[in-house]
């Protein structure tokens, strides 16, 4: 795997698990993989709901690859930014005197 590097004990654990295996596999996986990609179009700062331009979604049933789909994220977005209301918010925070 290119660009990705193991800490001598997940080095260790992963080997003590799977004694001489490269590769196994996960046949005992099935759910959906999201690969955001693309430029970064906003950060939020919970967990992974930053929204990048696409998504690619993975479906996976017992370790096979069964489906793709590419996500257009711009629309999303656009929501999004309709959806905050940034006025509301600092109303909150900074209400004015006398209120």
């Amino acid at each position: 795997m290119t660009g990705f590097s193991l800490s001598n004990d997940e080095r260790n654990a992963i080997n003590a698990l799977l004694p001489n295996e490269d590769c196994v596999f996960a046949d005992w996986f099935t759910g959906e993989i999201r690969l955001p990609y693309g430029e970064q179009l906003e950060y939020i700062n919970q967990g992974y709901a930053s929204i990048y331009e696409k998504d690619l979604i993975l479906e996976i049933k017992k370790g096979l690859l069964v489906n793709t789909q590419e996500i257009d994220n711009h629309e999303r977005y656009t929501k999004y930014k309709e959806d905050k209301d940034w006025t509301r918010i600092s109303d909150v925070l900074f209400p004015e005197d006398g209120d």
